[in-house]
């Protein structure tokens, strides 16, 4: 037994330290903290005296760590298996003759065994002897078995062939005969690492609950009724089960080894854009709108690969590297702005509380604060990818072996939930008051099949088969789940009636002229065979849009569907400055038949850009370095020579594409920029020379950046009525 024991002490005072803050090691919040012991064994006479130890004799060690007085932790055993047997060879020496210059050749074979158990042998040495004189090593260390010689014009020659096996036994010389050493370059091999030494898990199994699944969509998919697949490109699936239907949503991604083109996928805050990581060098990125489409050039290609990535609350976008650094990355370029730590190997996910990072590495699953920049552990138990629910429960795929899935308590440790029919990769969980609430789904790699899983039941269910190879997943906005399948990602969800998913103008929103027409995105794929037809989207009679100040009705001059975006776009006359309501009427029905559930309203206000009129003043600008927040003061002063009515508008367009954000804001524009509103003494106007009251404003800037705010200034004027003439015309006229 071999005993190390190490204490911390004072370098001042050389007594130990009591200060559990401090000892040997730094904090391992960077991942480069680390220590260890090594050690030989030779055997101990007193121990083996007597005994024979023959091949395949086993020496087996392991340790035990006490941390503090702690509990024990004991590692895994390396087992060492001995070879005390060398080689024999045979060989055979057959005389050329002598040849036209006069010297005489050669040719010599030979062979080896091993014993039975042996470790394999490894090389051979060729030994000559020149007309009776001593030996010396012509062929070292050779693994051919077949030599041919030619001696000196008038010498003859002797040989002997020696062997060595792989664990450094040397067959020993003929009784009398000394040769130059063999060296037969021994390797002992090198210290296990830390994940040899990992103790293996004996994790335990949840049993299901005896309970009938009543999730209606669930439910559905085990009567395994196959469905059609959504309009568009085609997924990478060749069957989908009822009530669910895919297609897909990004294609064209390069290939690189195994099949596998695509890799992560990440969703900007503000669902505008989807990220796709993979490519040949599996370095590239692409971003796409939330309509998908064809890969084009990419918007990034890296020195080092990506795999994994997400945004965390705060939007910064993060990858996984396949075990190099974490990376933060640019959203706007995808070009690296950080590498944090080492080992960081695949999946990756934000907890929706902590907003902290819980990464898939070599050691197990570590935690890593955005805000600090530090690493802290929290499990060993090693995964693939990484998914929490929306009341903050870590699921994983327990990796490289077996696939299952893991179930993750708040101290980290592991569960078995599901041990799936093959190994699990991609792992995605449902968000809350969606139509995936509490059901999770599973990628099988190269099984090609997409699995479903009741979390209330614990049963499972295929929902998709005939794919590539299935990868990473993740849970897009309104519900849907995109799955990584070889060169493309395609876009799995249920069968139910048309939503829309967002408009623009946005509802709520007010918006700058020139308003011409309204975009309506659905989730599914709509109806839209003529503009005639009663329950078309291009029909412009199903759209209904009112000036709510003038109750005026607006003509819809025309009704355009794209089935790629799954976007209608309404024509209509340009908008006078008021508010405004757009209706879209349950008429309108999906690709499949579903009509709207409900009328879907949309109210929005078309202001008046009276930037250059009205400039607003900025004053008593000052920066905490503690909080990185800049704050300044600001309002402005009507100088026009009417009433102006709120909302006053501030638009900052100068923060976008940066980290630096407008803390408080009271809203962002349908162009993503965020806005405040300001406010004056007489709540319904703002008369000539009168002036808002000044509000103070603050910017996050947590990376220091210098950027210009380029503020527009937005008001309402209120109603644009037209004249009303009160005089009666004359009824005579001199010509």
């Amino acid at each position: 037994i071999a005993i190390w024991t190490f204490n911390a002490l004072d370098p001042q005072t050389g007594e130990l330290i009591s200060d559990p803050d401090k000892g040997l090691l730094l904090p391992n919040t960077d991942r480069a903290q680390w220590g260890g012991v090594t050690y030989s064994i030779k055997p101990w006479p007193e121990y083996t005296e007597g005994i024979d130890l023959t091949t395949g004799t086993e020496i087996k060690a392991s340790a035990r760590i006490t941390y503090d007085g702690g509990t024990p932790l004991d590692t895994n055993i390396q087992t060492a298996t001995l070879d005390m047997i060398p080689p024999t060879t045979s060989y055979s020496v057959q005389d050329l003759g002598v040849g036209k210059t006069g010297s005489r050749s050669y040719r010599i074979t030979f062979e080896a065994t091993d014993d039975p158990d042996g470790s394999g042998v490894k090389d051979y040495t060729v030994y000559i002897s020149q007309d009776g004189g001593s030996w010396w090593a012509w062929k070292r260390r050779i693994t051919d078995t077949e030599a041919e010689y030619t001696a000196p014009v008038g010498a003859t020659a002797e040989f002997i062939v020696l062997a060595a096996d792989n664990a450094g036994n040397v067959e020993k010389a003929p009784e009398g005969v000394y040769l130059p050493a063999y060296n037969p370059g021994i390797n002992l091999g090198v210290a296990p690492t830390a994940a040899q030494l990992t103790p293996e898990h004996n994790l335990t199994t949840v049993t299901p609950p005896d309970v009938p699944a009543t999730n209606p969509l669930f439910v559905q998919a085990m009567k395994q009724i196959p469905a059609g697949v959504s309009g568009g490109s085609p997924p990478a699936f060749a069957s989908v089960f009822d009530p669910f239907t895919m297609s897909a949503f990004a294609t064209g991604i390069p290939q690189s080894g195994a099949g596998i083109g695509s890799l992560g996928i990440a969703f900007s805050p503000d669902g505008s854009s989807v990220y796709v990581s993979g490519g040949e060098g599996r370095n590239q990125i692409w971003r796409f709108t939330a309509a998908g489409g064809a890969a084009d050039s990419p918007l990034a290609a890296l020195d080092v690969p990506v795999y994994d990535m997400v945004f965390d609350q705060t939007g910064r976008l993060w990858a996984t590297t396949g075990g190099g650094p974490l990376l933060r990355l640019d959203p706007v370029t995808g070009q690296i702005l950080g590498r944090y730590g080492d080992g960081i190997e695949l999946g990756i996910a934000v907890h929706p509380d902590s907003g902290l990072l819980y990464l898939d590495t070599s050691t197990g699953v570590e935690i890593f604060d955005p805000g600090t920049e530090q690493f802290s552990s929290f499990s060993s138990t090693r995964v693939h990818s990484l998914a929490f629910s929306p009341e903050g429960t870590l699921y994983a795929t327990s990796w490289p072996e077996d696939g299952n899935v893991l179930r993750f308590d708040k101290r980290g440790n592991a569960e078995i939930l599901l041990i799936p029919a093959a190994p699990g990769i991609g792992i995605a969980v449902g968000q809350a008051e969606t139509p995936l609430e509490n059901l999770m789904f599973i990628t099988h790699g190269d099984a090609g099949f997409l699995t479903m899983v009741d979390l209330v039941t614990l049963k499972s269910v295929k929902i998709a088969d005939g794919g590539t190879r299935g990868g990473f997943m993740h849970i897009g906005t309104g519900g849907r789940l995109y799955v990584a399948q070889g060169g493309q990602v395609d876009v799995f969800f249920p069968i139910t009636p048309p939503v829309v998913l967002a408009t623009t103008p946005v509802n709520g929103m007010s918006v700058l002229p020139v308003v011409n027409h309204a975009d309506i995105r659905f989730d599914v794929d709509m109806w839209s065979v003529s503009a005639d037809d009663a329950q078309s989207v291009t029909n412009p009679d199903n759209y209904r849009l009112v000036n709510k100040t003038t109750d005026r009705r607006i003509t819809i001059s025309r009704a355009d569907y794209d089935p790629v975006k799954r976007t209608v776009t309404l024509q209509f006359e340009p908008l006078e400055a008021a508010l405004y309501e757009l209706t879209i009427l349950p008429n309108v029905r999906s690709a499949l038949g579903l009509a709207l559930p409900e009328a879907y309203t949309v109210d929005f206000t078309v202001m008046v850009d009276v930037t250059d009129s009205l400039k607003p003043n900025f004053s008593n600008t000052r920066f905490d370095r503690k909080s990185e927040n800049i704050s300044f003061d600001v309002s402005f002063t009507n100088s026009l020579d009417f009433d102006i009515l709120p909302p006053y508008r501030l638009i900052f367009t100068g923060l976008a594409g940066t980290t630096a954000t407008l803390k408080d804001a009271d809203g962002t524009t349908d162009q993503g920029y965020p806005y405040c509103e300001l406010s004056g003494a007489d709540s319904e106007k703002l008369a000539p020379g009168e002036s808002t009251i000044t509000l103070t404003l603050s910017v996050h800037n947590p990376d220091h950046l210098a950027f210009d705010l380029i503020t527009l200034v937005n008001v309402d004027v209120g109603a644009n009525l037209p004249p009303i003439i009160s005089s009666m015309p004359g009824e005579n006229a001199q010509v």
